[in-house]
């Protein structure tokens, strides 16, 4: 009888096994920088704990491995600043954004919008 309630309990047990051992697989996004000029980059993935910091140069991309949600997608949020100021006013412009439902090799435009203020300091 005590044999029989172990198989039993075990049985159950291990139905439950693929649920939880399940996770979704990451996805790699490209962050390419859009702008006219060099930028200081911090990237979060918003599902985990990482992400990217780092110097982007003008015109150049580096990849990504983000987590993905039960539909495969991804979420990051990102902030741009200027490495070199070009004003008289000596301020470093900024820009920050949230991109989600991003699919595997999508690309991540950084640029920092002029015309518009972000909220800096970031």
């Amino acid at each position: 009888m005590k044999l029989r309630a172990i198989v039993i309990f075990s049985t159950f047990l291990f139905s439950f096994a693929p649920a939880f051992a399940q996770s979704n697989p990451p996805i790699t996004i490209s962050l390419t920088n859009s702008d006219n000029q060099d930028l200081n980059v911090r990237v979060s993935d918003q599902l985990a704990s990482s992400g990217f910091t780092g110097g982007l140069s003008q015109g150049s991309s580096t990849s990504l491995n983000i987590a993905s949600d039960n539909n495969g997608q991804g979420a990051v949020s990102w902030v741009a600043m200027q490495t070199i100021r070009d004003d008289d006013a000596g301020s470093l412009k900024c820009a920050k954004r949230f991109a989600g439902q991003l699919n595997n090799s999508q690309e991540v435009r950084i640029r920092i919008d002029y015309g518009s203020p972000c909220g800096c300091p970031c």
